[in-house]
């Protein structure tokens, strides 16, 4: 960790970044969720950046690259031309309330163009996001355990290494299982927490508050681009049944499309190379999207899959920020 912070250091110490720059040859499209003023608990706000990191990320931006909307990758893409490595796009996932009342704001003030992939569903009916839902459910329950009947398994929760231990296994058992796997999976989990403590830990955590369809609406009028990330967030692998990714692809295409007059943009939900199937990539093709959005770190270049697009996920240090922003990389 010493050696790499130390050759971080290095690289802007003797002004590298130009040079490394010169081999890159696309753009890249970074990957938010949420961000907040304050984190208050980050082993349960793990998907949001505070805003202190993100302003200092956004103004290195401004100073740095082209900061085009998705759109205008498109439009390149199509075209053939207009990238050449200076070029970067702004992203963010889920849909958080946070991007509305915190990150508009300050990219509106900065005049940087970004984009809102939202799950339609969620922002119809406000239910917040499984790993959230773990995170916070196994970590402030006061219970020694918890059964959870689809894994055959009593999860641990006496100490903290076991809160620990528990909702990092969860967690990465509800990204890996099928959709009736991962409602059965949150229904034991609900027994954890009355009703009455489930509404105050949502109080305290409202940076995991997704928007309705009045906010959604609100950004969209303001001339943000908001596009698809699923009806429910489903993540698209290979347990996956195949009914299931059409209406997730499809039906969350439909409803943007109906609330909002336009939707051309999808990104997987997780998106990382094992959580999308080939059959999700095919029916992201015939759904008529332009674009999708993986989460598998690399540049766009003219000649990418538009269906499978990189992204790099932008909740670093700012030292490896500028490192990845600039250094040369080829997608697999």
């Amino acid at each position: 960790m010493r050696l790499r912070r130390l050759i971080l250091k290095s690289i802007e110490f003797f002004g590298l970044h130009p040079y490394l720059r010169r081999r890159r040859h696309g753009a890249l499209v970074l990957a938010y969720h949420g961000v907040e003023e304050q984190i208050l608990d980050p082993r349960i706000q793990t998907v949001h950046v505070s805003l202190l990191r993100f302003e200092q990320q956004m103004k290195y931006l401004k100073e740095n690259f082209e900061v085009i909307s998705v759109d205008e990758l498109e439009q390149r893409l199509a075209a053939g031309s207009g990238l050449d490595g200076n070029q970067a796009v702004i992203t963010l996932d889920d849909g958080y309330r946070n991007n509305l009342q915190i990150a508009a704001p300050l990219l509106d003030s900065m005049d940087l163009p970004f984009s809102v992939f939202v799950c339609s569903l969620n922002v119809s009916d406000g239910h917040r996001l499984p790993t959230y839902l773990a995170r916070s459910a196994l970590y402030l329950t006061e219970r020694p355990s918890c059964r959870i009947q689809a894994l055959n398994q009593e999860l641990p929760l006496h100490s903290l290494e076991e809160k620990d231990f528990s909702a990092r296994y969860l967690v990465a058992t509800l990204k890996s299982s099928a959709q009736p796997v991962v409602e059965s999976m949150l229904s034991d989990l609900e027994t954890l927490l009355p009703p009455e403590r489930r509404e105050e830990i949502d109080e305290r955590f409202a940076s995991d508050a997704l928007m309705n369809w009045d906010e959604v609406r609100t950004l969209h009028q303001n001339g943000v681009i908001i596009a698809s990330h699923g009806k429910q967030h489903c993540i698209l692998h290979d347990e996956q049944e195949l009914d299931l990714v059409k209406t997730e692809v499809r039906e969350s295409k439909e409803t943007l499309e109906r609330e909002l007059g336009s939707c051309k943009y999808f990104a997987y939900p997780n998106g990382g190379p094992a959580d999308i199937s080939k059959a999700s990539v095919l029916e992201v093709e015939r759904a008529g999207y332009a674009m999708g959005f993986t989460c598998i770190f690399g540049e766009t270049r003219l000649d990418s899959p538009r269906p499978f697009l990189p992204r790099m996920d932008a909740d670093v240090g700012f030292d490896t920020f500028k490192f990845f922003l600039n250094s040369a990389y080829r997608p697999r």
